[in-house]
């Protein structure tokens, strides 16, 4: 139902995902309230997906440490960045993880090979998907 958190989705304290996740984030990167699960279940679209948890990640190596978790707990993760998406994108029933914050920019450097640069706050670091 539209507003309403589904039930044993996240903000849990005895969710294994939610305490791994603390664990692996710095203090203030991880939110699971029912608050700001609901602020990141809507975008400008009508779609609503409640996600488990949303990660503020800032660096490659938490971006990398998300999704390792991730894959181990077969969730999913969706990323949020500057809005440049299609309605409905950014939502996910996962991990949450936003960048917009900390990621200043991104700049593709090869088409065909999909490798791109990625530039957190300090030292710019090289993404290859």
């Amino acid at each position: 139902m539209p507003g309403t958190a589904p039930a044993g989705s996240g903000g849990t304290e005895s969710d294994p995902l939610d305490s791994t996740l603390g664990t692996i984030l710095p203090p203030g990167a991880l939110r699971t309230s029912e608050l700001y699960r609901a602020v990141y279940a809507r975008d400008a679209s009508y779609y609503e997906y409640w996600p488990r948890a949303v990660a503020r990640v800032s660096t490659v190596d938490e971006v990398q440490r998300v999704l390792a978790l991730a894959a181990q707990h077969g969730v999913p993760v969706t990323f949020r960045a500057a809005g440049t998406s299609l309605c409905g994108q950014t939502l996910g029933t996962g991990i949450v993880a936003d960048l917009r914050s900390s990621w200043k920019g991104l700049e593709v450097l090869d088409q065909i090979k999909t490798e791109a640069k990625c530039t957190p706050e300090n030292p710019p670091n090289k993404c290859t998907w």
